[in-house]
């Protein structure tokens, strides 16, 4: 599946058309309420972590959303972008996580329920979004819309 995101305004976010694949990146930093609300399965929030809303409050909000509507993948975007993401990967089970990063310590730490399935996160690093393995860089962009491809390498 192709992803693509797709960047609206707070107001915008309501009516913008949405299909498998999209990641929705509203600035005010509601995307999972507007997928929630929305209802549109094989989506995903483009979340935008640091010191007001950590990647523990992110995995929390997202494995909360995953419930409501089938999330396949969700981006982190902010400061050390690939530990944040790293963060909210480990958080999106039922079992206890330690961990230390240059972002968060968690010891023993709970986020339950664990969503239905398994949700792929991505890191927005440099331009591109990475998962660990794979990486995609942004396409063209045309009204609001960017379709992402593996890079090249």
């Amino acid at each position: 599946m192709e992803l693509v995101r797709v960047q609206a305004t707070r107001h915008d976010a309501v009516h913008v058309a949405l299909e498998p694949g999209c990641l929705l990146d509203v600035p005010d930093g509601l995307a999972a309420l507007v997928l929630a609300a929305r209802g549109v399965d094989g989506t995903g929030p483009w979340l935008r972590v640091g010191p007001d809303y950590p990647a523990a409050l992110a995995a929390r909000d997202l494995a909360a959303l995953a419930w409501v509507v089938d999330v396949t993948d969700a981006v982190v975007e902010g400061p050390d972008a690939l530990e944040q993401a790293r963060v909210v990967r480990a958080l999106l089970s039922d079992d206890p996580v330690s961990l230390e990063s240059s972002v968060a310590t968690l010891v023993e730490a709970y986020n339950r329920p664990a969503p239905p399935h398994a949700i792929t996160v991505w890191a927005w690093v440099q331009g591109e979004l990475r998962d660990g393995e794979r990486t995609l860089r942004p396409g063209p962009e045309q009204h609001g819309r960017t379709p992402f491809v593996p890079a090249s390498r």
